[in-house]
């Protein structure tokens, strides 16, 4: 009943629109997930199983904890050998790592962050040798100027992106947008991006069991001075 009667209200929100959906207490991921649940219900022609796995990743997403531990930014290689130890059949040994990730990180940065993720308990043994497997956690975005590890690891990634303009296109995309806006359109580009990186992650974290890992680096900058400056 409780449910039947969220799905009554939200539908009724959202015939006003998305504004009235926030001001009903309804935002983000909950607001997602009941708009995806009307449609389904409600949509005429609607593509139900297109809907219902919206609905899954929605409900996979909330069933993680949400951390927001920097120490994960400490380092630019613990996001990729707890997501190198997601891939299927890997054994997750420092000589597995260096072997699939090759020059891009030294033995000793690689036994360091393994150590870091195991003590942090973000990678748990399955109990099969040298097989673990992610804890329930989801990272916040992140975008913390003022922490010098942050910057480091980014700056890290776009050193890594420089050497793979030469791979073959159908390992790798590039894209660019330079385009003219008002100020007041900055903020809106900055969540744009995040909902981006939420929504990509959603839609690809347990899709298929995973073969790779790949970085996406999604950057906004200006690249002239604002008018007041000049």
């Amino acid at each position: 009943m409780k449910l039947r009667a969220a799905v009554v209200r939200v539908l009724a929100l959202s015939r006003a629109g998305g504004r009235a959906l926030r001001g009903g207490g309804l935002d983000g991921r909950d607001r997602k997930y009941f708009l995806a649940l009307v449609r389904f219900e409600h949509e005429a022609g609607a593509d139900k199983e297109a809907i219902m796995e919206e609905l899954r990743l929605y409900m996979k997403e909330a069933s993680r904890k949400n951390v927001r531990d920097v120490n994960i930014l400490t380092s630019w290689l613990h996001g990729v050998v707890y997501e190198m130890a997601h891939t299927e059949g890997f054994a997750v040994t420092v000589d597995s790592l260096a072997k699939r990730l090759g020059h891009v990180a030294s033995r000793k940065e690689l036994e360091e962050s393994l150590a870091f993720l195991k003590e942090r308990k973000w990678l748990v043994p399955t109990g099969e040798p040298d097989r673990y497997r992610q804890n329930d956690l989801q990272f916040e975005v992140s975008n913390d100027v003022r922490r010098i590890d942050y910057q480091k690891a980014l700056l890290r990634f776009l050193e890594i992106a420089k050497h793979r303009l030469t791979d073959d296109v159908s390992e790798r995309e590039f894209q660019a947008l330079t385009i003219a806006v008002p100020l007041a359109k900055v903020p809106v580009i900055k969540e744009k991006i995040r909902e981006f990186v939420k929504e990509l992650w959603a839609e690809l974290d347990g899709a298929a069991p995973p073969e790779t890992v790949v970085h996406i680096l999604c950057c906004a900058f200006k690249v002239s001075t604002d008018p007041e400056s000049t």
